[in-house]
């Protein structure tokens, strides 16, 4: 029993799922039965008509004949009420024969994730990191204030961080001294890594740590050449992540100095970011710093001074926000280029398509739809305006599913026109893109021939659409 108060609640959330529901996604437990069910109440109907048909009498002597009574005041409108019970009993079948049919929903959830960034975070073991850096938090479970303890926690911080992101981020770890080890290769198995993270953090660990100098140089070295090992070096999206006191006063390593070190990742456009974790110590304070500040930020990285606990999580904030992903960072970019040039159709079609990227149909139809009014001869922009609206019906309810696909396919034939123009501009000639279909026919992506000019126009759009989505027509 639902208390009287809560009915209005209750009537919404009904109507609120009637609404969400679509007929194509439920499943009917009895289906069959209720088909059945259906067919006999039609036919028994059928047999009551036909039979009443067929058993009507005329009158005769054995009925009474009565005189006609005059209407004074005509029909009234009322009358139709005689009919409520079988107007309530139609408008109830529909319903009957679904409740028969013992409809169900399958639950699903939907995780969407995101390509993130290649990070290579680099952690200092050398004896300097057992300097005091008292922390409540991040030091909370450590066996001591040691610096070292701080930098863990301080890189598990970082790693879950990320982890609560929609980022799907690979990471690798390493841990160096006088040299640089790889604890974990590239990965996104998350639990390997913070177990990784807990084996370097125990105190026995750490005191047989071997080499307890500082060569941060060396790290480096090392992180380029993991990115070498997965031939991720020329990707983009990757990231150094280094935690150290700092205390490296060795700038030169094996014959090359520490611009030179960081030349690689300057050309690769890999940005280092640089926690100096040294206790109530600012920037200069420590000697090193102006050696690696303005090496590092050269990278299209930052250095971070943290004297304290909160100066290093607020490092770790402002890196998670800098390290976000590709597409993140395109549509931020996109999105400022575009105030100061609105008109810049290429940019909007762009950004429609890093917004097609993160599933946001409407901004990229938005997005879409000024790029093709900007510029209506592009074929390439009604093409994707296209595809944002072929999205957006996938997930629409279906009567905003039809409207829409009535857009999708405006959307292609202007693409179809457009392209035909320029084609003939170009001086493509029916022969070529018989041969052009020919080879998308090799690679098995259209399976499709066409011999009039028209079709063949069309026919090449349909590729391009195909090949994206991977279809056959």
């Amino acid at each position: 029993m639902v208390p009287i108060t809560q009915v209005p609640a209750v009537v919404r959330d009904v109507v609120f799922e009637w609404r969400n529901t679509r007929a194509a996604d439920l499943l009917f437990t009895h289906r069959t039965d209720a088909i059945f069910a259906s067919v006999i109440l039609i036919g028994l109907a059928i047999v009551v008509l036909v039979g009443r048909a067929l058993t009507r009498t005329k009158a005769g002597r054995t009925q009474v004949a009565l005189p006609a009574v005059l209407e004074w005041s005509g029909g009234s409108w009322t009358s139709i009420v005689r009919h409520g019970a079988l107007l309530l009993f139609l408008a109830g079948l529909p319903f009957f024969v679904m409740a028969f049919a013992d409809p169900y929903s399958s639950l699903t959830k939907e995780d969407v994730s995101f390509p993130g960034r290649r990070i290579a975070l680099m952690i200092d073991a050398s004896s300097s990191m057992m300097a005091r850096f008292p922390a409540a938090h991040l030091n909370a479970k450590a066996p001591n204030e040691a610096t070292f303890f701080t930098t863990v926690a301080a890189a598990e911080t970082f790693i879950r961080q990320r982890l609560a992101g929609r980022y799907h981020d690979l990471i690798g770890l390493i841990e160096f001294g006088d040299e640089a080890y790889v604890v974990t290769p590239f990965t996104t198995d998350y639990d390997n890594i913070l177990l990784s993270m807990s084996l370097i953090g125990d105190w026995t660990e750490f005191m047989k740590f071997p080499d307890q100098g500082t060569t941060i140089g060396l790290a480096i070295e090392q992180s380029v050449g993991l990115f070498k090992a997965f031939d991720f070096l020329e990707a983009s999206g990757n990231l150094m992540l280094i935690f150290s006191d700092g205390q490296d006063t060795q700038v030169t390593i094996h014959g090359k100095n520490v611009n030179e070190i960081l030349e690689g990742a300057r050309q690769t456009k890999i940005p280092v970011y640089f926690i100096r974790t040294s206790y109530n110590k600012g920037l200069g304070a420590v000697l090193p710093d102006d050696i690696w500040k303005p090496a590092v930020e050269a990278t299209g990285g930052k250095f971070y001074p943290a004297g304290d606990e909160s100066a290093v999580l607020n490092a770790i904030k402002d890196i998670d926000v800098r390290s976000a992903g590709r597409v993140d960072v395109a549509i931020s970019g996109l999105r400022t280029h575009l105030r100061s040039s609105p008109d810049d159709a290429q940019a909007h079609n762009l950004l429609c398509r890093a917004y097609f990227a993160t599933r946001r149909w409407d901004d990229a139809i938005a997005a879409c739809e000024r790029a093709a009014q900007l510029d209506p001869g592009s074929s390439e922009y009604h093409l994707w305006l296209g595809r944002a609206y072929g999205k957006k019906a996938e997930e629409a309810s279906w009567l905003a599913a039809i409207g829409l696909a009535k857009k999708v396919r405006k959307e292609f034939e202007r693409a179809v026109r457009t392209s035909a123009a320029t084609l003939r501009d170009q001086g493509m000639k029916p022969e070529q893109m018989v041969i052009v279909l020919k080879q998308a026919t090799s690679r098995g992506v259209l399976r499709v021939t066409a011999t009039r000019e028209d079709d063949l126009h069309y026919r090449m759009i349909l590729w391009s659409v195909c090949e994206y989505f991977r279809c056959e027509s």
